[in-house]
């Protein structure tokens, strides 16, 4: 059966708009991951400085001026576990922000696929 410049165009609008749908569901799936368990997705720089007083005192006394090797082990401890809580929810909000931009994408992927569907099963129907 040939096909006509219409079909062929509509079909190939639905295998872009697949592509684009299968793309932000994947980026979907591990963003909802990063809502929900915000420490899998954080990054492995942050993670790590964020496990040990001492790495953490590391990268402190690289951006701080003052030293904190002057404060004790509990104050150090209390910064690190509060500043590890804040990127915590840092990255769950950025992960949710993600989601709101794939559920938009996901959105105006599937209405494509769905017109340039019904545009190319017309385009068939017509032809015969």
């Amino acid at each position: 059966m040939k096909k006509t410049i219409l079909e062929i165009y509509a079909l190939s609008i639905c295998f872009i708009a697949t592509i684009f749908l299968i793309f932000h569901l994947s980026e979907g799936l591990y963003n909802f991951i990063g809502v929900v368990s915000p420490d899998l997705t954080m990054s492995s720089y942050k993670y790590e400085y964020h496990q040990s007083n001492e790495r953490y005192k590391n990268h402190c006394c690289k951006k701080n001026k003052k030293s904190e090797t002057e404060k004790s082990e509990a104050e150090i401890t209390k910064l690190r576990t509060e500043n590890y809580k804040i990127e915590l929810r840092s990255e769950a909000r950025s992960c949710l922000q993600k989601i709101t931009k794939n559920i938009i994408y996901i959105l105006l992927a599937g209405m494509l696929l769905f017109v340039h569907w019904k545009l190319s099963k017309n385009a068939r129907e017509n032809q015969v």
